[in-house]
């Protein structure tokens, strides 16, 4: 993925891109260690908001463009972020991408809006670490390697 002011990646082997959409700093640490912890090897790039990620999702090219986006509820908080939100699913590129909300607050009112703007899963972070790295094994066992994607040619 190319390089863009504020955006951190973290490369391991293998042929997958994730973006991480994160506020905290503590959590992306969290994120990155559970993911190395299942086994799964992905390259994680990490963008605090959603204007940030915006421009890594248009300018990347087919193998460059992350095949999972995880983002906190953080970009369903303001209309800033919605308005981006709104706009990434309306992009013929980004449409297919899957985007999946990792929260801690599972308000019904934040998880309507996000499901309206676009958000194909809603997965709450459990408190218990074990039980975390098993919730980031699932989201990206399943989006990664089972959930059949349509690619274009």
């Amino acid at each position: 993925m190319r390089q863009t002011t504020g955006v951190r990646r973290y490369a391991a082997p293998g042929s997958r891109n994730i973006l991480l959409i994160e506020t905290r700093n503590g959590e992306c640490v969290l994120f990155q260690r559970a993911l190395i912890e299942t086994g799964i090897e992905a390259t994680v790039s990490i963008v605090s908001t959603g204007a940030e990620a915006l421009p890594i999702l248009k300018g990347a090219s087919l193998d460059e463009r992350p095949q999972l986006i995880v983002a906190s509820h953080q970009l369903c908080t303001d209309d800033e972020s919605l308005n981006v939100l709104l706009q990434l699913r309306r992009e013929p590129d980004c449409i297919c991408i899957p985007l999946i909300m990792f929260t801690g607050s599972c308000d019904r009112a934040m998880m309507e809006l996000a499901r309206a703007s676009g958000v194909n899963a809603i997965v709450e972070k459990p408190i218990d670490y074990e039980a975390y790295v098993e919730a980031v094994r699932d989201i990206a066992d399943f989006w990664l390697h089972t959930n059949l994607r349509i690619r274009k040619a």
